[in-house]
């Protein structure tokens, strides 16, 4: 099956937080990890309970409220840190970014006017204001770049400003600058999980997989409990297609996060990678109890029902995927899935279509032809089931096993009478020519390439009866009497095609015996007689009670009328 990378993630039986110590558990180090939610309830704890007089919680709370879109409640901390300490710089760069946000901008300005005043040799301020333009609004590079610069004549040594740097670089599309920007904080700051993450997040943007492993194991050494880094890994590992290894990050993510349903749903992608169907449909269960909406639960809900069995609920989650309108991109595989499911609820002609489209997005699924080619035998649409298995010998080298298949198909398609209208049977009629000439090649093949079995020569013998109903020319016999010196070796076994092609034979000189006394040629009727008869005798020793034996024989030995 082709590779399916969409998004995903979560066990909800994890759905548990353990204690973090150490670095982990600083509500900063959970900002910048992305654990809003955390930091916010640590900050908050502190603010109610009065234990801190520190301004630069006030501007971090005020920031995780900005970035979880409740400009009202950043800008009540920015101003409230502000009363705590008039002098602090950052509080200020805070209300500058809430004014943008809200379109105030003669008040953006006042504020950064009245901060720069403030700022003297505070790199966190120029960091501040470095991130804010980085922002959509207001974005300016230039500034972004000259405040980072600024905090960096201050203080050369500072990590988190390298780091800045890096990011910045990264938006300006100069990926290999800012690796160097992260290898300079990895120089001052080495014992910092952040540093390592962002030069693995480089690596892996460079495709350079086993450094970007190693920056994030060295991240993971550092501190346990650095949960993007397991996130981060998982992805990298995705890349390269080491779905045990992706799926074990995620496992640790998981475990150490309150998952989003996002990361539940980027979980459960993983685990159907990893072949783990039975846990990824708990995931799913999980997702749909929490009402969330999203079309990948019901694309990933019908690979994991069609893999544990599910075939019935499978096949609806596939068609609610492909009857949502969002989804007008689906992959190859949602294709191919469609089809499996169709065919395992008995509806295998509408399979087709979908294996089609399969092959179309995804040519190494070329394969799928052959199951097209079984759908069609199944329903008895033989030449194009041929057709379908003719298209597989494209990329292979021809077995005489595979001649057999498709002249059978063809032989078959011949004989069929399947068709009811007369349109139908028009076109039957017209196709025949074509389809007895198919089969007679390729039982040639199967004859050319193993001569020593029977079975080339006597499908090319039944062939051949198609093209003389009414054995005046005797096209099969040649065909019918090398499959019967090799029958003959095992006539136990091949009892039944060894009379029929005694029977073709005799009946063939019976109808010369005919032939030759209607027109008293006296010297061809005793010899086409008498060859006749030997075969008939032959069929009555293998089956006494066989009455068209007994018949040809009692009407062979009837004496010739005289011709007047």
């Amino acid at each position: 099956m082709k590779k399916i990378l969409i998004p995903m993630t979560a066990f909800a039986a994890f759905l548990f937080l353990p204690t973090l110590s150490g670095f982990s558990q600083d509500p900063s180090k959970r900002m910048e990890m992305g654990q809003y939610a955390k930091a916010k309830v640590a900050y908050l704890e502190k603010y109610n309970k009065k234990q801190t007089s520190d301004p630069t919680l006030f501007f971090n709370l005020g920031n995780i409220y900005l970035k979880t879109n409740m400009p009202d409640s950043a800008a009540f901390f920015f101003k409230q840190g502000i009363l705590l300490n008039k002098s602090f710089p950052l509080n200020y760069v805070g209300l500058v970014n809430y004014y943008y946000q809200t379109g105030d901008t003669v008040q953006a300005k006042s504020n950064l006017k009245y901060s720069s005043s403030l700022a003297r040799s505070n790199p966190d301020y120029y960091l501040a204001l470095a991130e804010m333009y980085m922002q959509p609004n207001p974005s300016s590079p230039a500034l972004a770049e000259k405040n980072i610069d600024k905090a960096l004549e201050l203080k050369p040594g500072y990590a988190k400003a390298h780091i800045l740097k890096g990011d910045f670089l990264l938006t300006q599309n100069k990926a290999g600058d800012a690796a160097n920007s992260y290898k300079q904080a990895i120089y001052y700051d080495k014992n910092n999980p952040l540093t390592h993450f962002k030069a693995a997040q480089i690596y892996s943007r460079g495709r350079i997989y086993n450094d970007a492993i190693s920056e994030m194991k060295k991240a993971i050494a550092i501190d346990s409990n650095y949960i993007p880094a397991y996130r981060e890994m998982g992805e990298i590992y995705l890349l390269f297609d080491q779905y045990p290894l992706a799926r074990k990050s995620y496992d640790s993510y998981i475990s150490k996060t309150e998952p989003t349903p996002n990361d539940l749903i980027r979980y459960a992608s993983i685990l159907v990678l990893d072949k783990d169907y039975a846990k990824a449909s708990e995931v799913l269960a999980k997702l749909k109890a929490m009402n969330v909406e999203d079309k990948n639960i019901l694309r990933l809900e019908a690979y994991a029902d069609y893999e544990t069995g599910k075939y019935q609920s499978g096949l609806a989650s596939i068609q609610g995927f492909f009857q949502n309108p969002q989804n007008v991109n689906p992959i190859s595989s949602d294709y191919e899935y469609y089809g499996n499911l169709l065919r395992k609820n008995n509806m295998d002609s509408l399979a087709i279509p979908q294996f089609q489209k399969t092959i179309e997005l995804d040519t190494t699924r070329f394969s799928l032809n052959d199951e097209i080619g079984k759908i069609y035998e199944k329903t008895k649409y033989f030449s194009q089931a041929a057709h379908y298995y003719e298209l597989m010998l494209t990329k292979k080298v021809p077995t005489q096993v595979d001649y057999f298949k498709i002249g059978r198909l063809y032989y078959l398609a011949a004989t069929n009478k399947t068709a009811t209208d007369s349109v139908a049977k028009l076109a039957d009629s017209l196709a025949k020519p074509e389809r007895i000439k198919k089969a007679s090649e390729n039982f040639a093949k199967v004859s050319e390439l193993s001569p020593n079995n029977h079975l080339g020569w006597l499908f090319q013998a039944r062939t051949q009866t198609l093209l003389d109903p009414e054995t005046e020319l005797g096209l099969a016999k040649p065909f019918y009497e090398k499959a019967l010196v090799i029958m003959n070796a095992s006539p136990d076994k091949f009892k039944k095609e060894i009379t029929e092609s005694l029977k073709y034979i005799g009946f063939y000189y019976y109808v010369k015996f005919d032939v030759a006394t209607k027109e008293a040629r006296k010297a061809d009727i005793p010899l086409y007689r008498d060859s006749s008869l030997v075969y008939w005798n032959n069929i009555l020793t293998m089956d006494p009670t066989d009455k068209q034996a007994t018949d040809a024989i009692g009407a062979l030995k009837q004496k010739p009328e005289k011709v007047k």
